[in-house]
């Protein structure tokens, strides 16, 4: 508990590695969560909570640890979260990539060294809590044991003088640590990028400026494609079921087919029949699909072409014909007998009683 209590606490300190290590793994879960809740944005904002919570945290105490306490203790933190609400709020896996913000700005902060280099570091961590419990139990457990063995009086001898040595050249060891220590901390990678960035750093705004632009750019238009894809086949599913919606004027014969009137004025015939898993059986603008469903014709050879002929829930078929035939249509339907469409024969016994009571259909009929 002491160690997931560090991994929160705003008072403390953090070095580098424990920084990177944090922070890194913050982001990697977030794009897990992302994946497997892209579905549910409430849900990942609520999982995401604690995340943001456990990289802001480790923010601040790398900023103590470096000496800044300016703005850039809450920026990384802010930017993570506003990735975070685009990419739960964003139907597009493309805008993944602005997560490469906040990581620019871990990459930064990871630049700055250390202030106190007499500090003690406990996994990474200095502050407030104590893990010399959780430190000295992992240490313990690392530790194997080492049996004792009988040896003569020459083996002693030869050990004292061996532990003798150690006692002697373990002073010089730690001075020429502590210089090397010195040497590294003078010559600092982390202050040299850092150095050599500000010192070019228009130039390297620009070329991320453009690099992130262009990542955007691919991204959207990748996804851009696949809805020009999925569009068409959208869009005809929706004005399908507009019509289907919209349908008024019904009457229903009994040979179980309906007949319609929809918003443009144009005549509807629907029927249950086979299952399908064709949507489309027939479109005049294209001429293409089930040629038996390109016209209905009547027991008197006379026939009328469908508009379009579409089937919703695999088995409700509906015929759409044009409101420039309305008229012809709806005095056949009354007089004739009979009428085959897509392959079905329909009876239309009783069906010029049937239309002249619907007031709709009454003022079109010519007796």
């Amino acid at each position: 508990m002491p160690l997931l209590n560090s991994l929160f606490c705003l008072k403390g300190k953090d070095n580098r590695e424990r920084f990177a290590i944090v922070t890194i793994v913050s982001i990697v879960l977030f794009s897990v969560l992302s994946m497997m809740l892209s579905a549910n944005p409430f849900a990942l904002l609520i999982m995401t909570l604690p995340i943001i919570a456990l990289f802001a945290g480790s923010c601040i105490r790398r900023c103590r640890d470096a000496g800044i306490t300016n703005y850039w203790q809450f920026l990384p933190s802010a930017v993570f979260g506003l990735a975070a609400l685009v990419i739960a709020f964003t139907d597009h896996n493309g805008f993944i990539v602005t997560l490469i913000l906040p990581l620019i700005l871990i990459l930064i902060l990871l630049t700055y060294k250390s202030q106190d280099n007499q500090l003690t570091y406990q996994y990474g961590y200095n502050g407030p809590i104590d893990l010399t419990a959780s430190q000295a139990s992992y240490q313990h457990g690392s530790v194997r044991r080492v049996e004792p063995t009988l040896v003569g009086s020459a083996g002693a001898s030869i050990d004292g003088s061996m532990v003798g040595t150690h006692d002697i050249n373990e002073q010089p060891a730690q001075v020429h640590m502590n210089q090397n220590t010195d040497e590294a901390t003078e010559q600092d990678i982390g202050e040299q990028i850092r150095i050599l960035v500000l010192a070019h750093k228009v130039k390297i705004a620009i070329a991320l400026a453009i690099l992130f632009l262009l990542v955007v750019i691919i991204a959207a238009f990748s996804g851009s494609e696949q809805t020009a894809i999925e569009e068409p086949q959208i869009a005809a599913q929706s004005a399908n079921l507009d019509e289907f919606s919209t349908l008024s004027n019904t009457v229903t014969l009994v040979d179980g087919f309906s007949i319609s009137s929809n918003p443009y004025q144009g005549i509807v015939i629907s029927w249950q029949a086979d299952e399908t898993l064709r949507k489309e059986l027939w479109r005049f603008s294209t001429a293409e699909g089930d040629e038996t469903c390109q016209q209905l014709t009547f027991n008197n050879k006379k026939s009328i072409r469908t508009a379009k002929v579409f089937v919703e829930n695999d088995a409700n078929y509906f015929a759409v014909f044009s409101p420039l035939d309305r008229n012809e249509l709806i005095n056949q339907l009354a007089k004739r007998g009979s009428f085959k469409l897509c392959g079905y024969d329909f009876s239309l016994k009783g069906s010029q009683a049937a239309l002249g009571k619907v007031r709709y259909y009454g003022e079109i009929l010519s007796y």
